[in-house]
């Protein structure tokens, strides 16, 4: 046996697990012994990409390496929902849920997508006590238990475009079986086909959803909230990408009194405006504040900053988005937070389209002077300052929704090279100072580039790193999970809230 072959099982495993599926198949197929060391990693992660597929798997390979079980850490099982006006066939896929049982030692993660459960499913949560992250995508649900005896110890939880058996029967929701999942997501009120019990308590919860039924979308992840226990509640993420666009519809401003209270841990708000203003008012201690969707009504604006302020948080970050660029704005949030870590302000690029709603238009980009006195005039009245982004919102905003209906103009070619990078340091080093905490400043032209200015201490020269929009950690412009994205559309699958459900 050559000397490579004999290394220690231990030492295969670490180099095989940084090999790429195409090496790792021809290393497979070498010798028995190579097989026998990298047959562990292959099956790591399984992918069934149809319910055929499944079948074929689980009979010609797991049948004879029942033993190699134990080496699966996620499955992800995909299929095509039912169509709407096509009957639902329930218990088809009966055998291979009780088949995947065989995973019940290793599986971390499940991932299940466009499937018809069948009543089964849920004694196979049961099974798998190591279960971790489960996805329920775009599926057909029998009608959830009570509970589980016992229910995995889940780390994070996504639940999405559920369709009940029959329709408004139940909610084919359940997050009430896992009830100490800390990370639940979640596309819509859970309620919505029909009640459930008060369920989880979560730290994290995201609600969003690529999609257009709910006409008042703050206020129905607001009525969503009334069915979770909201004590544990650190971070809040709602998300309704159709904000985004024209003609900015904004919910009306609600009052929420009947939370006061019950939410004494929340701290970090992602959320659409009128959602942001009511929970500022009914809690005492946010830190981190992002509002989805654009501002632009001076009102709304204004507005928003007063609650934040005569509420008395202790705001460390916060993003908004505006319809156009107001100095005024910047002058607002300087004057009330001084202990900001984190700023940012996007802008749309959009004057035709104010224009044509006839909503106000301001400025259409920060002015210079304000970006020459930034340092004496703004960072002494926001001296923790370690983040700033004043850009436009990403060209890129179609990959918030389905279907763009107005694209955002695009700077030319032409005009994004104007600025030199040598001259976008100069504007970055103007702008700092001698702040010894700015660490992370960007600003237009640096966005147009898709560059953020950073630098690790004030000895420190600033350096231009490359990082999308989509990469910036902590960000107004955030992307929905694809996970709370529907697989399919919801007009011609199930999924949607008003599909109608025939069963075979």
């Amino acid at each position: 046996m050559p000397l490579f072959l004999r290394l220690p099982n231990e030492i295969w495993a670490l180099i095989l697990g940084f090999t790429d599926l195409q090496t790792l198949t021809a290393v497979s197929t070498t010798c028995s012994h190579l097989w026998a060391q990298s047959v562990h990693v292959l099956v790591r992660h399984l992918v069934w990409s149809s319910p055929r597929v499944a079948e074929q798997n689980l009979s010609c390979f797991w049948h004879q390496f029942p033993s190699k079980s134990r080496a699966v850490r996620s499955l992800t099982f995909l299929s095509t929902p039912p169509r709407i006006d096509e009957s639902i066939v329930c218990e088809e896929l009966r055998s291979t849920f009780d088949e995947m049982k065989i995973f019940s030692n290793g599986l971390r993660e499940l991932v299940l997508c466009g499937l018809t459960l069948p009543s089964n499913f849920f004694e196979l949560l049961e099974e798998l006590g190591r279960l971790q992250q489960l996805v329920v995508r775009q599926c057909v649900v029998p009608e959830p238990p009570g509970r589980l005896s016992p229910p995995p110890r889940l780390q994070k939880l996504t639940v999405s475009f559920l369709s009940p058996i029959q329709n408004k029967a139940y909610s084919p929701y359940f997050p009430h079986l896992f009830p100490d999942v800390p990370f639940l997501a979640i596309d819509r009120d859970p309620t919505a086909h029909g009640p459930i019990p008060v369920v989880c308590a979560p730290q994290k919860m995201t609600m969003a959803a690529d999609f257009h039924e709910i006409s008042n979308p703050a206020e129905h992840y607001l009525s969503a909230l009334a069915h979770f226990c909201l004590h544990k509640l650190e971070r809040l993420e709602v998300f309704s990408p159709i904000l985004y666009f024209q003609p900015f519809y904004v919910d009306p401003s609600f009052f929420a009194p009947w939370l006061a209270g019950s939410l004494p841990r929340l701290q970090t708000l992602l959320a659409p405006l009128s959602l942001v203003r009511a929970l500022a008012r009914v809690t005492k201690d946010l830190r981190c504040v992002a509002v989805t969707g654009t501002l632009c009504m001076d009102a709304h604006i204004f507005g928003l900053i007063d609650d934040l302020h005569q509420n008395g948080h202790p705001l460390r970050s916060l993003a908004i988005v505006l319809t156009s660029w107001d100095d005024r704005v910047l002058d607002s949030i300087a004057d009330r937070f001084c202990e900001l870590q984190a700023l940012e302000i996007l802008y749309l690029e959009c004057e035709p389209e104010l224009r044509r709603f006839h909503l106000p238009y301001h400025q259409p980009e920060p002015s210079e002077r304000l970006l020459s006195t930034f340092k004496t005039a703004y960072l002494p009245r926001l001296p923790q300052l370690e983040v700033l982004h004043l850009h436009p919102f990403p060209d890129a905003i179609h990959t918030f929704t389905g279907t763009l209906r107005y694209p955002a103009p695009k700077k030319t070619v032409g005009e994004v090279a104007t600025k030199t990078v040598a001259s976008r340091l100069r504007l970055v080093q103007t702008i700092a100072g001698t702040s010894s905490l700015l660490t992370r400043l960007r600003l237009a032209h640096d966005h147009r580039a898709s560059q953020t200015w950073v630098r690790h201490a004030l000895d420190s020269p600033w350096t231009p790193i490359d990082e999308g929009y989509d990469e910036i950690q902590w960000s107004s412009a955030r992307l929905v999970d694809m996970n709370l994205w529907a697989t399919h559309p919801i007009d011609v699958y199930r999924g949607g809230i008003w599909s109608t459900v025939f069963i075979d």
